[in-house]
């Protein structure tokens, strides 16, 4: 049976947070998924050169770039380091949504993606606007919000800094350096964060049976908690 991290929200993972053998789980799952994707994607032979500025350029530098930003992502939550892994978290979405516009709508995307070969990058909005009319508004709703979400991690929010706190006497800040070895860390804030990472490896591998990344029988070899979780 599959770690409950794949389905599970983060908001109930921080009130919940001590499911350990699940996050132990979960972690060898994950490992298992992205490193088969990075063995499909990302094989190690000579394809693109470098001035191409062709789309299967484009989609191939940015998956990898994502498969990277996701492995990062679950090293450092392991790792107690939940703070660059939020940074990482919005940078894995991005990477992953331009990737996937650029692999489905290549003609369409034809004058940003000369842009993205000249340095610019379109924005977020421009890829959620593209999402409203290939998956629907609901989809599009759905990415704005947990880009939102995100953001509050990249831009540092209050509240967002504040899950990463535990309380002293008369609820004082304890911040979580002043423990040894991570041991401040609360594990709310952990386990909530492991959820957020389940959510982006699954819209990724979702992305990629959409798009043709993966072909039928390179998609039934990959987890089947992934396989099930992108079905439904």
């Amino acid at each position: 049976m599959a770690s409950i991290i794949w389905k599970q929200e983060p908001d109930d993972a921080y009130s919940n947070p001590y499911g350990y053998e699940g996050q132990k789980q979960f972690i060898n799952e994950a490992e298992t998924i992205l490193e088969q994707l990075q063995e499909i994607l990302n094989p190690r032979e000579l394809k693109y050169v470098a001035k191409e500025e062709a789309p299967d350029l484009a989609v191939w530098m940015l998956r990898s770039d994502t498969i990277e930003s996701l492995k990062e992502s679950l090293c450092l939550i392991g790792e107690k380091r939940h703070k660059p892994a939020g940074i990482l978290f919005r940078e894995a979405l991005e990477t992953a949504d331009l990737a996937y516009y650029f692999a489905v709508f290549p003609d369409g995307a034809s004058r940003n993606l000369r842009r993205w070969f000249k340095n610019e990058s379109p924005g977020h909005g421009v890829i959620r606007k593209w999402i409203e009319e290939f998956e629907g508004a609901a989809q599009a709703e759905a990415r704005k919000k947990l880009y939102n979400e995100l953001s509050k991690l990249t831009h540092r929010s209050y509240r967002a800094l504040l899950k990463g706190y535990s309380l002293g006497g008369d609820e004082q800040l304890v911040h979580d350096s002043w423990g040894p070895s991570k041991s401040l860390v609360l594990p709310h804030t952990i386990a909530a964060f492991y959820c957020v990472l389940a959510e982006l490896i699954l819209i990724f591998i979702r992305q990629l049976n959409t798009s043709g990344g993966l072909s039928g029988q390179q998609y039934s070899k990959l987890s089947p908690v992934a396989s099930e979780s992108v079905e439904e």
